[in-house]
């Protein structure tokens, strides 16, 4: 592919630092400056107006520079993504190259060490074989072991000509002259393989992605769910505990309202007693003070006492004759 001529990224930074000091430009226009303050005032008032309208052709003119800046960025892409492309399809070719001829080099070696490992594991078959015959105390010559010898030979036959074949094999590749083109070929069929794998690995991270989310919806969907369930439980156990507090509060107030009540009836109960004991302490005090004064009759004069009783006895008596006399007549109305 033909190379993109582009014009570079960092064209538009500045460089500020110690190590680049400024060019002889910069003097030169640093002295333009000062020779212009000198001059007059007209001349000023006409660079205002040019100025001002060279700042109206700039604002028209940037629509335009943002324009050729978004196409400049998009080469700048794409020159990157064919640099690093490039980049990685030399790498590859050169470690395709490096591997075969390293392959090429050491080919030898390689065939040497399978036919050392594969003659080790025909030995080690045959030692195996032996020793289980030898276990089973057989001397005679069975017909495995004669099959076993023959084969030793067969292999040792074929090693020689699969050597004669290696050289010959050398010598073809020598010879070859299209290997460059193999070399290529088989860059592009890695490369083939590597954006294959690239579009499978991106598919399956998209398909991951969306399970993932799937997942992630119906997880959070029973988390909903769940809390849901768990506020309906404490709906209902905030009326249960406001039922239960309302209980409590009747319960509080009956029971007050109770014991109210039988304080009032104690109270009552209370003054009605003192109430008693102060009637029966008047009461006693009254039997008293006429105890007292039937005492001090009875010491001053006990004729007169004498008299009293016979005057009781006497009542007693015609009470008695009047109650006979009463019932003498009631039965003899009934008669």
């Amino acid at each position: 592919m033909a190379a993109l001529v582009v014009q570079s990224r960092f064209a538009g930074l500045k460089i500020e630092d110690d190590d680049y000091p400024p060019t002889s430009e910069n003097q030169k226009s640093k002295k333009s400056k000062t020779a212009t303050t000198k001059k007059s005032e007209p001349v000023k008032k006409a660079k205002i107006n040019n100025n001002k309208t060279q700042q109206n052709a700039t604002k028209k003119k940037k629509p335009k520079q943002n324009a050729g800046s978004s196409n400049q960025w998009e080469l700048w892409k794409q020159k990157d993504a064919e640099l690093v492309d490039g980049n990685f399809e030399s790498e590859l070719q050169q470690a395709i190259l490096l591997s075969k001829l390293d392959y090429e080099e050491k080919k030898d070696v390689y065939k040497q060490m399978k036919k050392e490992a594969d003659i080790e594991k025909k030995v080690m078959e045959q030692n195996s074989r032996a020793s289980n015959k030898k276990q089973k105390k057989k001397t005679i010559m069975s017909l495995d072991q004669f099959n076993d010898m023959m084969n030793a030979g067969e292999d040792i036959a074929k090693f020689d000509n699969e050597e004669c074949n290696d050289v010959d094999e050398v010598k073809v590749s020598l010879k070859d002259t299209e290997f460059f083109e193999r070399v290529k070929d088989d860059t592009r069929n890695e490369l083939i393989k590597e954006q294959i794998n690239d579009r499978v690995r991106h598919r399956q991270s998209l398909s991951d992605d969306i399970i993932t989310r799937v997942q992630f919806i119906d997880t959070i969907e029973k988390k909903d769910k769940e809390i849901e369930l768990l506020r309906q439980e404490i709906t209902s156990l905030k009326q249960e505990l406001l039922t239960v507090k309302c209980r409590n509060k009747k319960l509080c107030n009956i029971l007050g309202q109770g014991e109210m009540k039988d304080k009032a009836e104690v109270l009552v109960e209370v003054e009605r007693l003192r109430a008693v004991q102060t009637e029966l302490t008047a009461e006693i005090a009254v039997l008293h003070t006429d105890l007292e004064k039937e005492r001090s009759k009875n010491t001053q004069d006990p004729r007169s006492k004498d008299k009293k009783h016979h005057t009781k006895k006497k009542n007693i008596r015609f009470d008695v004759s009047s109650e006979a006399l009463l019932a003498k007549e009631s039965s003899a109305g009934t008669g």
